[in-house]
């Protein structure tokens, strides 16, 4: 049995108020990408530990545009 998790931080969707303290400028600027994570990416993690090639188990990717390293 593999067990995975996709845990992604603040991601840009409408879910994510406009005044929401993620989307500030300032907090941008501290992240490598400069942005927050889109949809599609998180998306991209989920897919690649779905994947029957994928030899990771017990594993947590974190999507989160580098906040968290």
């Amino acid at each position: 049995v593999r067990v995975n998790a996709v845990a992604p931080g603040p991601t840009d969707t409408p879910l994510l108020a406009e005044d929401s303290p993620w989307r500030a400028p300032e907090y941008l600027a501290t992240l490598p990408t400069g942005r927050l994570t889109r949809p599609d990416e998180v998306a991209l993690c989920a897919a690649f530990l779905l994947d029957d090639g994928t030899f990771c188990v017990g594993e947590t990717l974190n999507p989160n545009s580098g906040a968290v390293i």
